[in-house]
């Protein structure tokens, strides 16, 4: 159809020129007309395979930029996530720094009252042997012996020194109750 179309219309176009066209160049014009004519129709094909290959390539283009988008989205909230557990992480370091501070000034603590301990420990010690030594003056004197030290042979002071071993004895045994536990 098409091919009858072309010829009409070149028949049509030049009335002037086919009278001075033999039929030889009439033929030879039609021919390669008619040649052009599938010509034409595989550029039509070739136009259109090419329209349907840039619109997938439009779609797939579309969907990898959708993709890369999202993508971009997922990233930005993992970044996020990241940031937010950074900052729990250096807050809970900041919390351990602070326990191990306190954990080091309760060490220096315990250190200095085992000091004050040690030291009550041994004024307990020189008070028993003190306080036994008062005892055995207390002792001697009783049963009479001459070879109680000077110190302890007045005989006004001895029942505040009484009362003063046994204020003693108590708060050693209260002491050592005490550091027992």
């Amino acid at each position: 159809m098409q091919d009858a179309s072309l010829i009409e219309s070149s028949l049509s176009d030049s009335p002037r020129r086919l009278a001075k066209l033999n039929e030889s160049e009439v033929v030879s014009r039609l021919e390669s007309e008619i040649k052009l004519s599938p010509q034409n129709e595989r550029e039509r094909d070739r136009v259109v395979d090419l329209q349907k290959v840039l619109v997938r390539e439009r779609d797939r283009f579309t969907k990898v930029l959708a993709d890369q988008q999202e993508y971009s989205e997922q990233m930005k909230k993992e970044f996020k996530r990241l940031a937010n557990d950074k900052e729990i992480l250096e807050n809970d370091l900041d919390k351990l720094h602070d326990l191990k501070m306190k954990y080091f000034e309760l060490e220096r603590e315990e250190d200095k009252l085992m000091g004050t301990i040690r030291v009550l420990r041994n004024d307990v010690e020189r008070r028993l042997k003190r306080e036994t030594k008062l005892a055995e003056a207390l002792l001697k004197e009783s049963d009479g012996s001459e070879s109680v030290p000077e110190q302890f042979r007045s005989t006004r002071e001895l029942p505040a020194r009484r009362n003063a071993l046994r204020f003693d004895r108590r708060a050693r045994i209260a002491a050592d109750e005490n550091c027992r536990a």
